[in-house]
Order: C-alpha cells, then structure tokens, then sequence
C-alpha cells in the first residue's frame, strides 16, 4: 500500500510539472501567434505601401500622356488619360487587379470592363455604399486614403476581402483607384500559424517526457525527507534527519499532513460556527433594537396623541359646559339677548367634538376596511368648490388670499363625499399654519399619469413654516404631527393619515414637498377610472 502511494504521489507531482512546461509551452505558443498578427499587419502595411508608390508612378505617365494629347479641357486629352489607366497592369498573374476612375457623380470613367463604362455601379459591403465612399475619401481634406471591403463575383458568388487607395484628380473632376485581392496575406499568415500548431503538437510528447524525468529528480530528495518529518512531528528531536538519497516512503508524510489537515479542519468548523452564532446574536440584537424603537416611537405617539385628544376633547366639552351652565342660572332677564351667542359658540365647540370622534371612527372603519366608498363621475372643480365653501369663515377670519388654477378638463369617478373631505383636510392644515393675509394657491393641472392610466392631479400649496425634509413621509403616519407645527395643544394628527387612507383607496398616491422658499406643497393624484382605481388599490 505505501508503494502505492508513493507512485501515486510521484504521479501527481509529475503531472503538476507537466502542466506548468505546457502552460510555458503555450505562452510560448500564443506569443508566437501575436507576433505573426504582427506580420500580417507588417505585410499589409507593406501591400498598402505599395499601391500608394504604384499609384503615383501610374498617375505621372497617365497626366503625361494627357499633356501630350492637349490636356484635361480637350476629350482626346481625358481619354489619352482613361487608356492609360486601362492598360495599367501591376501583377501579370492577378488579371483581377486594376485601375479605375469614377467622377464625383459616381460614374464609371475608366475600367478594364468595358460595359461598366458611363454607368454608376452601386456596390455595397455590410449595407455601406462603397462607391460613395470612395467619393467622400477622394473629396476628403487630404485628398486620398485607403478603404479595405469585400466583393463577390455574381449572386451567392464568395466574398473576397479586397485593398482599394483612391485619390483625387481634380483636374477631371473625379477620383482614380486601385485595388488588389488580400487573399494572399490572409493565406500565409494561416499557413504560419497551422506552422506553428504543428510544432506545438509535436512538442508535446517532448514535454511530457522530460517533465517526468524533472519530477523524479524532485521528488526524491522530498521523499527521502519523509521519516524525519513524521520524527519531528511525534516530537523525536533527537534523531537526525534522513540522508536525501535515502528510501522513503510518502504515505507516513500524507498521514501527517492528514492528521494537520484534520486539525486545521475542526478549528474552521468551530471557527464557522462561532461565526454564525455570532451573526444570530448580531441580528436578534438589531431585530431587538428595531423593536425596542418602533415601541418607543409608539409609546411616544400615544402619549402626544393622549395628550392632544385630552386638550381636544376637554376644550369643547368645558366651552360647551360653560356657556350651557351660563344659560341656565347665571344670566339675568336683561341678559338673554345674549343667548344666541352662547349658543352659537356651543353649536361650534359640539361641531368640534363631533369632528374629532369622526375622525377616530373614520380611522378605524378604515383600518378595518368597513367603508364603502360611492363612487361616481364627478368634476374635480366642484369638490374643490364645496370644500372652499365650507371654510370660507376660516378663510376670512385669516385674510387669506385665495388663488385657484384649475384647466377645463378635471373629470373623474370618483366618491365626492370622501374627496371633499380630503380637500377639508388639506385646505383647513394650509389656513391653520399660514400666516393672516399669506396666499394659499389651489391648482388642478393638465391631466396626469396616475401610474399606467390617466388621472386627475390636486394640488395645495401654502406659506406656512412648511415640514423639515426628514418628516416629509412620517406626517402621513397616525397621531403624528411635524415638528415645525406641533403646539402640544391642538390636532390630532389623524387628518393626513385619513387622507393617505381614502386616495390609496382611490387607487392613487398623496404627497407632501416643501416649497423652493417657503410652505408646504401637499399633491394628491387619482385615476379618472374606476377600474384602474380598483386594481392600483
């Protein structure tokens, strides 16, 4: 069984060696293949090179013989020119190769093909137009440059990649090319690189062979190591360790390594699980403080709530008892002109009490979901406009200036009854905290998106102190009022709660902002439709 091991072991490490010699043999490999790109861009630069030179060469005798035949203004002089062009060969063995000209219409002026002439071939390669571009090189600020593109011979015939230079020749008002087939380049550089794979393959056994002899040459000095490793480790200082070319066996060292690895095994077991049990603890501590918050911010709200429906109720209830109390036994016969007042203020401060148990059955229907709400078409002007009728006394008792914007259109279903008392609500917070004589601005805008449908947007902006930015969404929670606006002594902080409850009931959203220099912007959007209400809520 040790023999075993130990050829196994031998094994292992000699393909270890083997990999990293073909990893080297591979860079070697593909550090070859980049520098044959690097030839073939060498031979491609040369071929581009070549054509520019044998581009000049061309042109100088073709104006020669242009010259000679009375110049680019006379015709035999332009085609002294053209002929020259055609009979312009470069590679006796590549008839494919030629000289053209084209005018900057795109007309053929010269070309081998001789039905070609006086047309205006449209070739295209991968949806450019070739012949345009040819145009925009020659008409380019230097004149010439090179264009590489494919080309097939007939229908369904094979691409061939292609090197074209054009430059321009103004004096005939048009361009002169030349292009040659870059099969050859690609060729030779898949026949180095094939080459190269070749040798690569062949080189592999090599490899193979020599990282065996390599491996052995390493292992056996580690191997003649083994029993004074596995002495040391028993804690035998005593005894030298093995001479190199000593026999050894492999297996008394994997025991060793074994017995480390199992060690080292059960330490990151217990290491994992006082991680875990660390990351529980972490988070029922956070779950805990979350909680301990959530209870305190609770606490804190019903003690402020307590507090405010005490003064709420306690205000009307002693006003209502007062001015009764006063009727009945303090008021003599001459005093009784005065009892309309009084009653008045009863009448108000019972109005008071009942809007505020209102608002506390209305929250818990709503919780409870027990409302129906009795939807129906209705115009969102005239919602608005009963609302403003009902506190128009606090509008003047405050001088308020009011500034309504409304569009034509503002239809919508809707329950009127539930949606006038949101604008109550929303329009009696912006009187409460605006200051006398401020301006409240009321504006129904175009039509908006509420969500994927159509939808009526309100909006409510005063010139009060206006809600700090951490609170913006808070205000909307139950018995909660803005820090900026709570007295300690009035509101219950049910209102925008209620408001929050009847839109999202609607299918809609509600909001609050601040103003660019003052007050608070509170915006509300429902869907005109009935069934976008129902399937958004």
């Amino acid at each position: 069984m040790r023999s075993i091991a130990i050829v196994l072991s031998r094994l292992k490490i000699a393909v270890r060696i083997n990999l990293l010699l073909m990893l080297a043999a591979l860079g070697i490999a593909v550090s070859a293949a980049i520098g044959l790109w690097g030839l073939r861009e060498q031979m491609m630069e040369d071929r581009r090179i070549h054509l520019r030179n044998l581009m000049e060469v061309v042109l100088d005798d073709a104006r020669s013989d242009m010259a000679d035949a009375g110049g680019p203004q006379t015709e035999t002089g332009r085609q002294a020119f053209f002929e020259m062009l055609r009979r312009a060969k470069f590679h006796d063995d590549a008839p494919n190769n030629y000289f053209f000209s084209l005018d900057y219409n795109g007309l053929v002026t010269s070309h081998p093909n001789p039905e070609l002439q006086g047309r205006a071939p449209q070739i295209f390669y991968s949806g450019v137009n070739i012949t345009q571009q040819f145009i925009d090189i020659a008409r380019s600020p230097s004149g010439s440059g090179y264009l590489e593109y494919g080309i097939s011979k007939g229908v369904g015939g094979k691409m061939r990649p292609k090197l074209a230079f054009i430059r321009n020749v103004p004096e005939l008002n048009g361009l002169v090319g030349v292009g040659i087939f870059i099969d050859d380049v690609n060729a030779t550089f898949l026949k180095r690189l094939l080459m190269e794979a070749g040798l690569f393959a062949l080189a592999m056994p090599l490899i193979t062979f020599f990282g065996y002899i390599i491996s052995r040459s390493i292992t056996e000095p580690l191997f003649s190591s083994v029993s004074a490793i596995n002495r040391l480790a028993k804690g035998d200082l005593a005894t030298a360790p093995a001479r190199p070319n000593e026999k050894s066996e492999l297996g008394e060292v994997t025991e060793a390594l074994d017995v480390l690895r199992a060690n080292a095994i059960e330490q990151r077991a217990l290491q994992e699980k006082v991680r875990e049990q660390t990351k529980l603890l972490i988070e029922q501590n956070e779950l805990l403080t979350a909680e301990k918050n959530r209870a305190e911010k609770a606490a804190k709200a019903k003690s402020e709530f307590l507090s405010n429906m005490s003064h709420e109720l306690r205000t009307p209830m002693h006003a209502i008892l007062g001015y009764s109390d006063l009727c009945l036994h303090k008021l003599s016969e001459s005093e009784f002109e005065r009892v309309p007042k009084f009653v008045q203020n009863i009448n108000a401060s019972g109005k008071r009490l009942l809007g505020l148990l209102n608002d506390l059955l209305d929250l818990a229907k709503m919780e409870a979901g027990k409302i129906d709400y009795e939807r129906e078409p209705a115009d969102m002007k005239e919602a608005v406009t009963h609302a403003l009728m009902e506190l128009d006394p606090l509008i003047k008792g405050k001088a308020i200036k009011l500034t309504l914007s409304f569009e034509e259109c503002a239809e919508a279903v809707f329950d009127k009854r539930h949606i006038i008392q949101v604008l109550i609500n929303l329009v009696s917070n912006a009187i409460k905290f605006s200051p006398p004589g401020s301006q409240i601005v009321i504006e129904l805008p175009e039509e908006h998106a509420a969500g994927s449908a159509p939808g009526v947007r309100c909006r409510v902006i005063d010139e009060g102190p206006g809600i700090p930015e951490t609170e913006l969404e808070a205000v909307f929670d139950k018995f909660i009022q803005s820090s900026k606006t709570k007295t300690g002594a009035g509101g219950t902080g049910l209102g925008l709660a209620i408001c929050q409850s009847i839109i999202e009931a609607h299918g809609g959203r509600i909001w609050a902002e601040n103003g660019k220099t003052k007050g608070a912007i509170f915006t509300f959007v429902i869907p005109k439709g009935v069934a976008a209400q129902l399937e958004a809520a």
